[in-house]
């Protein structure tokens, strides 16, 4: 067998497997602009508005309801890197930035609590660190 006849074929199969098999992958999802925003200087207790709050974050991922008629918007933002193969995404780190906004009965921000908590996820299954 003559390697020089076979040797683009296994140099074209090679960069085909390799193109589409797997590479990194590196984002960002949820709230746009959230998760790298220091939002306790963006918005001021006592002042912000609910209306104000959503115009610059878009939809919660959460209402939660309060006993005393307020509520609180909660929003989860998180950056990713992992490995993307053709079926899918097997692994990743994901950083969440969990921002809990508690408003009062008027609508005006009273509270803002920050989480952040990073978890990997393999296959569709999450488990925090």
């Amino acid at each position: 067998m003559n390697i020089l006849k076979i040797a683009p074929v296994v140099t074209f199969s090679l960069l085909t497997l390799s193109l589409s098999g797997c590479f990194g992958v590196n984002g960002t999802n949820g709230a746009p602009g959230l998760y790298a925003m220091d939002v306790k200087h963006e918005f001021t207790v006592g002042k912000t508005t609910e209306e104000q709050v959503q115009d610059e974050l878009g939809k919660p991922s959460k209402i939660e309801a309060e006993k005393d008629g307020g509520k609180t918007l909660v929003y989860d933002s998180y950056k990713f890197s992992g490995i993307w193969v053709v079926v899918g995404d097997p692994a990743r780190k994901e950083k969440h930035k969990v921002v809990r906004f508690s408003f009062d009965k008027t609508h005006v921000l009273r509270k803002i609590r920050v989480q952040r908590y990073t978890q990997t996820v393999i296959f569709g299954q999450a488990s925090k660190e």
